[in-house]
């Protein structure tokens, strides 16, 4: 089945999408100047955030994901908010778990309150679930589970 994007009207378009992600680390100094991209998620899509994340990094990509960096016991907001502020695009994988998470939703306001672009990547059916509210009017990137990581990272990519 081929990816398409959409927004919340129906399909959009019908090229291929995919997704990418990488480390929240500070930049090395050969990492200056790389576009920087922040992926939001649910813990639920682990697995699928850390293939993004390689996939991005192949890229060329400085990946932002919160696993790096916030210890135990540690206040979240002030790390994550940070991570979005250094961002210059924030990925969000969107899925039904995602879309019911009160902290993908903060992330999702943080993004929109500094101004920086969102990316929703539809990682899984939302199986009626409704994406946090800012959202919504957003077209969408579609994942399909058949297509290659390196191939959603490419349609990011494109679109970054």
């Amino acid at each position: 089945m081929a990816d398409l994007a959409h927004d919340a009207s129906g399909p959009a378009s019908s090229e291929p999408t995919g997704i990418a992600v990488t480390q929240a680390n500070r930049p090395a100094a050969s990492d200056r100047g790389k576009l920087r991209v922040f992926i939001s998620y649910s813990r639920e899509d682990l697995k699928f955030a850390d293939q993004l994340d390689l996939a991005l990094n192949a890229y060329g990509f400085e990946c932002l994901i919160d696993r790096h960096g916030i210890s135990g016991g540690e206040d979240w907001k002030r790390p994550l908010g940070n991570l979005i502020r250094e961002a210059d695009t924030v990925v969000f994988v969107l899925s039904p778990s995602s879309a019911r998470s009160d902290i993908c939703d903060w992330e999702v306001e943080e993004a929109a309150r500094l101004n920086k672009r969102i990316l929703p990547l539809n990682c899984r059916p939302l199986d009626g679930m409704s994406p946090p509210p800012r959202l919504r009017e957003r077209n969408y990137i579609f994942s399909m589970r058949s297509r290659s990581y390196r191939a959603q990272a490419s349609a990011v990519a494109l679109r970054t």
